[in-house]
């Protein structure tokens, strides 16, 4: 068993240990489960290296790749932080061994010619150990909603491992990798391709046979293709069809190894499209239409942009094998619990909380959505928009907002951030009620004013950038505890 934590369900390891004892002792002998664990011999035959001088061998609590969660006994490879204090510090957190391209002093290092490359070699080895499906999940707009209700969806059918929110770079996503045992069915990995490299060289680590990107926004596509790197021939790659740009690329860069599923509401010959999409204010309705098949869905927010990610979670759902009926059960059962799209009522009011990534996309559909919501006669909308997330063209963006505010139902505007106010000033100039709308300084502030403002029957939209910490106001307001993840 790896002796980590954080790999072993919140067991500490003496009470495993323990435990195994009196079990074997009562019972008698036990398979062993297979786990992620691999000792240092085993490592370097893995990346055709020497053991290190001096180091005796023992089994690995884990393998990392950042500071911070190197644990005692773990192998520790130098991807980005490769200096010699880096390297020395790693050692002192408990690392039991050093990945890394040269010998640094006395550490215990295991010396390869491409640290990227050992990487790869080492996590696909342990990956190969297991017989599962796995998903990587990728794109700009929609990627952790996808990731949630295809959680959500397989979980119906199948035992699965997926990945927690934000766990999606070549870092944390290999801690959750490492947590893969025997029994799983299904594994799917949240993939972030913001970073270098990040996309490629985590696919060449899980090696998918599902790969699914939402759309493009701002990332290049070839970088979000990326994902593809370690499908074998004859992976799926579920494609956003609505995305032109996406869709050019993708026929350029999968060829024949891939075989291409799209999902979308307007283009033309679409694998999987939502029909009759509509949305009451409480839930979103469409049919998704596939083959000559048609499934009427009942999801419970409404937002009309979360369809692409219950279209793709579908379609990799049906691709797993997963029943069908109990897939169309759980979208219509799914909950957000979180800082995402989370609708909820609290002594009269209707919040709807949504402030753990903010994009301009995403702002326009939480905004279309939560003027959907029906309000009691006399009650008010009341909006709380903060920055949104850095992109190229910043400045006008906000402004968009601001000027679609303006033409929505919403009745009072409060911004909080340097670049939300632009929305405020863009809403008046819009024709916004200048009395109506207000920018704050400060978190303290908007809070008195939302105390003083708030009514029973009111409606709130809290919606910002994760840089915002939205989630301390809903608290200090509502005793409601989110954590930013």
């Amino acid at each position: 068993v790896p002796a980590d934590i954080r790999l072993n369900g919140g067991y500490v390891s003496q009470t495993l240990n323990s435990a195994d004892k009196y079990i074997r002792e009562v019972i008698g002998d036990l398979p062993v489960l297979e786990t992620a664990a691999i000792t240092i011999s085993e490592l370097c035959e893995v990346l055709g290296a020497e053991m290190p001088e001096g180091v005796d061998d023992r089994a690995l609590s884990r393998l990392c790749s950042r500071a911070v969660d190197v644990t005692d006994g773990s192998g520790y490879f130098g991807i980005t932080a490769n200096e010699d204090a880096e390297l020395e510090k790693a050692r002192k957190k408990g690392a039991a061994v050093i990945i890394t391209d040269r010998q640094v002093g006395e550490l215990p290092c295991i010396v390869v010619d491409d640290i990227d490359e050992a990487y790869c070699k080492a996590y696909s080895h342990l990956r190969s150990r297991f017989d599962c499906k796995t998903v990587a999940v990728t794109g700009t707009e929609g990627r952790s909603e996808a990731k949630e209700i295809l959680e959500k969806l397989i979980g119906e059918s199948f035992i699965s491992l997926c990945s927690p929110a934000k766990w999606d770079n070549r870092h944390s996503g290999m801690l959750v990798m490492q947590q893969l045992r025997r029994y799983h069915e299904v594994y799917v990995q949240e993939v972030c391709a913001d970073e270098e490299k990040s996309a490629s060289m985590m696919s060449r680590a899980i090696m998918p046979d599902y790969a699914v990107i939402s759309d493009i926004g701002q990332i290049s596509a070839e970088s979000l293709l990326e994902i593809t790197d370690g499908m074998q021939a004859g992976g799926v790659l579920f494609v956003n069809g609505d995305d032109a740009q996406l869709m050019d690329s993708v026929r350029s860069y999968a060829g024949d190894k891939l075989r291409v599923v799209t999902f979308g509401i307007n283009a033309d010959k679409l694998d999987f499209r939502a029909e009759k999409l509509s949305c009451d204010g409480k839930k979103l309705r469409f049919d998704i239409v596939y083959g000559d098949n048609r499934a009427e869905v009942e999801f419970p927010y409404p937002v009309k942009t979360s369809a692409y990610s219950i279209l793709a979670a579908f379609a990799v759902g049906l691709e797993c094998g997963a029943d069908v009926n109990m897939m169309l059960s759980a979208i219509g059962s799914f909950e957000s619990k979180g800082l995402r799209q989370n609708i909820l009522e609290y002594e009269g009011l209707k919040l709807f909380i949504d402030c753990r990534s903010a994009t301009p996309a995403s702002m326009r559909a939480s905004i279309e959505g939560f003027c959907s919501m029906p309000v009691k006669m006399g009650a008010s909308r009341i909006a709380v928009l903060g920055d949104m997330q850095p992109c190229e063209n910043s400045k006008e963006e906000h402004i968009k907002i601001g000027q679609l505010v303006a033409t929505t139902k919403i009745d009072w505007l409060f911004c909080i951030g340097s670049e939300s106010e632009r929305i405020c000033s863009a809403a008046v100039e819009a024709g916004f009620n200048p009395k109506r709308a207000k920018h704050f300084k400060t978190k303290r502030a908007l809070e008195l004013e939302l105390c003083r403002l708030l009514k029973q029957g009111d409606a709130l939209l809290i919606k910002g950038d994760r840089r915002m910490y939205l989630n301390t106001t809903v608290r200090k307001l509502f005793g409601i505890n989110y954590y930013m993840d």
